[in-house]
C-alpha cells in the first residue's frame, strides 16, 4: 500500500500532499471509492489525521457522482503523467447535469496537461471551480490546460456553488500551526 511504501522509501509517515494525492490517484485511475484505515502511528500524527478528514471531505463531495450507474464520461489528459477521469452527474431527473473531475499528476516535479471532456462542450461549459483552491480555470471547446505541482491533484467541477470547505492552504497552515505548537509551548 501506498503509505507503507512512504514509510520504507522515505522513513517517515505521509504529509499531506501524499496522502491527498493516494487518493485522488486512485480515483482518476478508476477506482469508484476509496477505503480508509489508520496506520500505525496515526493517533500521533497530526498531519495525516487532519489530512483525511480534509480528503475524505473531498470524496464525500464527490460520491454522489462517482457512485451514480452510468456517470462516466470521456476524459483524457495531454500529459501521460496525469491521470484523470470525469463523471457527470444530476441529482434528479431534469435538473441540470454537472461535471466533476479528478486529475492526478504522476511526476515528483510540476507538470502541465491539457484536459478533455468532451461532455463539457457538449453541455457548452465554459469554466470549472477548482475544488479547495479558490480558482477558476476556463474551458474552451471541451478542454483546459492546468499546472500541476509535485505530485498534484485537483478536483475540478461545474457546479457554481460549493460547500464551505477549507482551502488547500488553510490546511496546510493549521498543520504547521500544530507542528509549531510543541516548540512554543516549550
Amino acid at each position: 500500500d501506498e503509505y507503507a511504501m512512504i514509510r520504507k522509501l522515505l522513513g517517515r509517515d505521509p504529509n499531506f500532499t501524499e496522502a491527498r494525492w493516494f487518493v485522488h490517484t486512485s480515483l482518476a485511475c478508476g477506482a469508484k471509492g476509496v477505503v480508509p484505515y489508520i496506520f500505525n502511528s496515526y493517533w500521533n500524527h497530526h498531519e495525516n489525521r487532519v489530512a483525511m478528514d480534509a480528503v475524505m471531505e473531498e470524496v464525500a463531495f464527490l460520491s454522489p457522482a462517482w457512485i451514480a450507474p452510468g456517470s462516466a464520461v470521456d476524459a483524457a489528459s495531454s500529459n501521460p503523467e496525469v491521470e484523470v477521469a470525469a463523471k457527470a452527474y444530476s441529482p434528479r431527473p431534469g435538473t441540470q447535469t454537472h461535471v466533476f473531475i479528478v486529475a492526478a499528476a504522476q511526476s515528483r516535479t510540476p507538470v502541465k496537461a491539457t484536459i478533455t471532456v468532451p461532455a463539457l462542450a457538449k453541455w457548452k461549459r465554459t469554466r470549472l471551480v477548482v475544488l479547495r483552491e479558490n480558482r477558476i480555470v476556463p474551458v474552451e471547446n471541451g478542454s483546459f490546460t492546468d499546472d500541476f505541482p509535485d505530485l498534484g491533484a485537483h478536483v475540478y467541477t461545474t457546479l457554481d456553488v460549493l460547500p464551505t470547505l477549507k482551502t488547500l492552504g488553510e490546511i496546510q497552515r493549521e498543520i504547521d500551526e500544530m507542528r509549531a505548537k510543541p516548540a512554543r509551548e516549550g
